[in-house]
């Protein structure tokens, strides 16, 4: 027997994905949002595509690589996640490099900015009120899943590495209305990521550490996140009649 193509790309994401992309495309085309959201990002000054964590990534050169994602956006004052595969080619000699950012203008909370230190800590900052880690939790060269979630109702900002928490503070809310959003960088400066990005999602709710755990099980080993055994066998029972009055 056969069945028809049953894939639904856009219906595989809950309503709170604003956008995913998959970063996928070659280089110098367009890089799809899977949401019907409309996100599409346009590579800006040559980032490649590479073989990533998942399938192929884009390459950033960290001299003025980025990508520009369409808006509009509307995550102020409210609750939000943003996930990503990141491998930093090299950590910044000083200071920081940039990998996702929303910006409205580089005023207190208006602009949302990942990033990457040159201790290997990782920042999750709202401009100049910024959550970090300590030092050593990233190194060139390797893999990581790296997730930050902001909890409005709680008013919580909370970093994951690999499926697991890391750190949590009360930084935010982001304020910026109608930012502008960047791959690669966050609007401003020379803070230009240098690596490759796989895989980047943005919720407009905080996803749970189960969920982010999950999330990061299933992309990092899916061969192992589930098994399935041998098909269940039974010996037939012939019921025998038992004669009544």
């Amino acid at each position: 027997a056969s069945a028809g193509n049953q894939q639904d790309p856009l219906n595989v994401w809950d309503t709170s994905f604003q956008a995913v992309w998959h970063l996928k495309e070659a280089t110098g085309v367009t890089n799809d949002d899977s949401t019907s959201n409309n996100h599409a990002g346009t590579p800006t000054n040559g980032p490649t595509t590479t073989t990533g964590k998942i399938g192929a990534a884009q390459n950033y050169d960290g001299t003025d690589d980025h990508t520009l994602p369409a808006g509009p956006w509307s995550l102020a004052n409210s609750s939000f996640t943003v996930h990503a595969w990141i491998n930093s080619a090299s950590l910044p000699p000083s200071g920081q490099d940039d990998w996702f950012g929303l910006k409205t203008s580089t005023s207190l909370q208006m602009k949302l900015h990942m990033a990457i230190m040159a201790d290997g800590s990782i920042r999750f900052g709202f401009y100049n009120q910024d959550l970090d880690t300590g030092a050593g939790q990233i190194a060139a060269g390797q893999w990581y899943h790296v997730v930050s979630t902001y909890d409005s109702g709680t008013d919580t900002s909370t970093i994951y590495k690999n499926g697991a928490f890391v750190l949590s503070g009360t930084q935010g809310p982001f304020l910026g209305a109608s930012p502008t959003g960047y791959l690669g960088w966050a609007g401003d400066g020379t803070v230009w990521f240098t690596g490759q990005l796989d895989e980047v999602r943005v919720s407009n709710i905080a996803r749970s550490a189960a969920w982010v755990a999950t999330e990061f099980n299933n992309q990092n080993n899916p061969s192992s996140f589930f098994s399935t055994g041998l098909e269940e066998s039974t010996t037939p029972c012939t019921p025998t009649p038992t004669a009544t009055n």
